[in-house]
């Protein structure tokens, strides 16, 4: 294979001294026509996007007749087990109803099942059966919806209470009313972050196809409410909470389905970037996040969560993002593995590091990602990358007889030239998992290396070096 000169890291110390932007730092490019991300804490506005013109959300309606439903449960007009008839007017809408699955309802059903079916599954009936159930009729539960509206001081006109005909709503008006339904009724959070229900003995899975087809997210989303109709597009509204902070963001209009899903991480990945940022760390390693946050491979900032947990298990797909943002290595396209998400946040980096020989795989084709690393297993990662040629000086950790043969010339070239350490005990632990705050140590440590002139550098694209299946 065609040599690369040698990537030199002469510019560390530049590093050192220049913060990198984080993607996350820029207000992303958002396709759907109106969007929001609100601080929930204090409903200050983190981004906005035409937050003021009223456009219809769909199934979105289904927020403010759910709140309703929570206040005359909370007034004491009904209870959670109180039974809810079923009317010809709720069955009728069952053949045509635009969620497309066809729940079969008993003759009466309990409020919270109602609930349940409603706001996981979007199943229109249900939001009719209660409507009549409260107001009496369906027109005279509509004019509570907008009486609540003028109540709440929010710009919403309903329809009718499930979504099924245009209404007019504004991102900011229902990101407020998002806002102010879990402020006074938290528990609703238990229904809206389910992924599947049980109704009357049958299993259905949620309406809200962003735990399925985004599953990788790892964002802490736990709600809301999600709605499509031929003229509101797609719509989601979503909360997440990361450490202390939760936010709430809104997509009205999108052009598809995952569309709106995708606008909706940028929201959020971008809006946690607004929260200072928290350490939570092991007493040795208090300035290690604030020093990789200073050349840009902070894996909490750089995911947007603004939070460091040193203490935690890393990832394989987390350790490589850290390596190829740390070493500045410019993206190279090479074969994809085929179980990466390309739309996940650590894709381009762990195809570059497959194309840099920094990786080859598990076989198959695959790098399993979400798979916890040991330390010996980052050892070898970074000798695959760096070639150190060894200095005579072979480290013999006390537990040598631990780690396997195919890691130890790596783990003792790391060793020589000080980019790993063992404990105070004089161990290495080689086969513990590794943990983001002693996988960044040992980062920082190859970059002031290079920058000391200890280490000489990333050897770009060259034969890699042989590996175990499954590295």
């Amino acid at each position: 294979m065609k040599r690369r000169k040698l990537v030199l890291l002469v510019l560390a110390f530049l590093l050192i001294l220049s913060p990198m932007t984080t993607f996350a730092d820029a207000p992303p490019k958002v396709a759907a026509k109106g969007a929001i991300a609100m601080d929930y804490e204090t409903g200050k506005v983190l981004y906005e996007k035409d937050i003021n013109t009223p456009r219809s959300v769909a199934s979105m309606t289904k927020v403010m007749t759910s709140l309703l439903v929570y206040d005359a449960i909370a007034d004491g007009r009904i209870k959670s087990d109180t039974k809810i008839p079923i009317t010809p007017e709720a069955r009728s809408i069952i053949p045509w109803d635009p969620c497309g699955v066809h729940v079969p309802y008993a003759k009466e059903e309990t409020v919270y099942d109602l609930l349940s079916i409603y706001l996981i599954v979007s199943s229109s009936p249900a939001g009719t059966a209660l409507a009549q159930y409260l107001a009496g009729s369906v027109p005279a539960f509509v004019d509570q919806m907008n009486a609540k509206a003028k109540e709440l001081g929010i710009d919403a006109y309903y329809n009718d209470p499930n979504g099924l005909k245009p209404n007019k709503v504004t991102p900011l008006a229902q990101a407020k009313l998002t806002r102010h339904f879990i402020q006074k009724y938290p528990e609703v959070l238990e229904i809206t972050k389910r992924r599947s229900v049980i109704f009357s003995g049958r299993h259905y899975k949620a309406n809200n196809k962003f735990y399925r087809n985004f599953d990788w997210y790892k964002g802490n989303v736990d709600g809301f409410k999600s709605g499509t109709m031929p003229f509101a597009g797609s719509c989601f509204s979503a909360t997440a909470k990361r450490g202390e902070n939760r936010v709430i963001t809104v997509v009205i209009n999108s052009s598809d389905m995952n569309e709106r899903y995708r606008d909706s991480i940028k929201l959020l990945d971008y809006a946690f970037t607004k929260y200072p940022i928290t350490y939570k760390t092991s007493e040795w390693a208090k300035n290690v996040p604030v020093e990789a946050e200073q050349m840009g491979f902070n894996m909490a900032n750089i995911q947007g969560k603004k939070e460091f947990e040193g203490t935690e298990p890393i990832t394989r797909g987390e350790f490589i993002s850290m390596l190829v943002k740390a070493l500045r290595l410019e993206e190279k396209a090479g074969e994809a593995f085929i179980d990466v998400n390309p739309e996940a946040w650590y894709a381009k980096d762990v195809h570059s590091a497959r194309a840099y020989g920094l990786v080859q795989g598990t076989g198959g084709g695959r790098f399993e990602p979400e798979a916890l690393l040991t330390r010996q297993e980052m050892a070898l990662m970074l000798q695959n990358g760096l070639k150190l040629e060894p200095m005579g000086i072979d480290k013999v950790f006390k537990d040598d007889g631990e780690i396997g043969e195919v890691f130890k010339e790596a783990v003792y070239r790391m060793a020589e030239y000080g980019i790993v350490r063992g404990t105070d005990e004089g161990t290495f632990l080689p086969k513990e998992g590794a943990n983001r705050e002693s996988a960044t140590s040992m980062i920082l440590n190859l970059v002031y290396g290079i920058a000391n002139g200890k280490i000489p550098g990333f050897h770009g694209e060259q034969e890699p070096t042989s590996l175990p299946e499954y590295i």
